[in-house]
């Protein structure tokens, strides 16, 4: 009876040293983070693993098997999430568990018997986050993962989790805010292809020809410097100052 006792702890011990020198995290990132109301971005989760070297098993190769958890929402700008469409290569030989609600979205997909993915970082699912029209300039949106992500690591299947449990590990999570208005940068004056002067998160060539406009008319609006200086003061005139001042802060792009 102790024999046995002690091989199922040193069982048991093996199944959670399978992880050791293995990690996994996840991020968050969408097609814009400076948006304007109505809008449409679409949001990629992506998981970033190291099997250190873990050999395949019987459930084939090491690598990343699958998830299951949610992607929450905070803040005080409302939006509204699509159907998540999780990475196709996931959903074969596994059950996938869509739903959605207003500020939710819950996903989970797996790999069955066919072995992990060996794609590092991998996206585990996509879907599309619609801004609310009525939304105020300065609100924004904080997007985290809260859930599971799976690793195939030589005959185990190891879960990292943001709320580990008996021989699980510990999953890291980068989140993502989305906030209405405010432009990129300085730079960024107006929408690309537009010169309705509603910033777009891009600095393009819209922008240049729309400040240049601004510029050449005077306008109040153009006025981004002190004279003779790169301050970023505005005084009140528009000089060349202000041309020059812009044009470095076109060149510079978004950060």
């Amino acid at each position: 009876m102790k024999y046995q006792t002690a091989s199922a702890i040193a069982a048991i011990a093996a199944l959670a040293g399978a992880a050791l020198g293995q990690s996994a995290g996840v991020s968050i990132s969408a097609s814009a983070t400076s948006v304007q109301p109505g809008d449409t971005v679409t949001v990629t989760v992506t998981t970033d693993y190291d099997t250190a070297g873990a050999s395949s098993g019987v459930f084939g190769a090491a690598g990343f098997y699958g998830f299951g958890g949610n992607v929450t929402a905070s803040g005080s700008l409302a939006a509204t999430a699509a159907a998540p469409a999780p990475n196709a290569m996931l959903t074969s030989g596994a059950v996938t568990d869509l739903t959605v609600s207003p500020d939710l979205v819950r996903a989970g997909a797996g790999r069955g018997l066919l072995g992990g993915l060996s794609d590092d970082p991998a996206t585990m699912l996509t879907f599309d986050l619609q801004i609310d029209p009525g939304a105020a300039s300065g609100d924004s949106i904080t997007l985290d993962y809260d859930g599971a992500v799976v690793l195939v690591l030589g005959d185990a299947l190891t879960t990292f989790s943001t709320a580990p449990g008996t021989n699980q590990q510990s999953l890291t999570t980068s989140s993502l805010t989305i906030t209405v208005g405010g432009g990129c940068s300085p730079a960024d004056v107006t929408t690309d292809g537009t010169s309705n002067g509603v910033p777009d998160g891009a600095v393009t060539l819209s922008d240049f020809s729309f400040y240049l406009s601004l510029w050449a008319g005077s306008d109040p609006a153009a006025d981004v410097t002190t004279d003779g200086t790169s301050n970023g003061v505005p005084d009140g005139a528009v000089t060349l100052s202000d041309f020059s001042f812009y044009l470095s802060l076109w060149s510079a792009g978004c950060p």
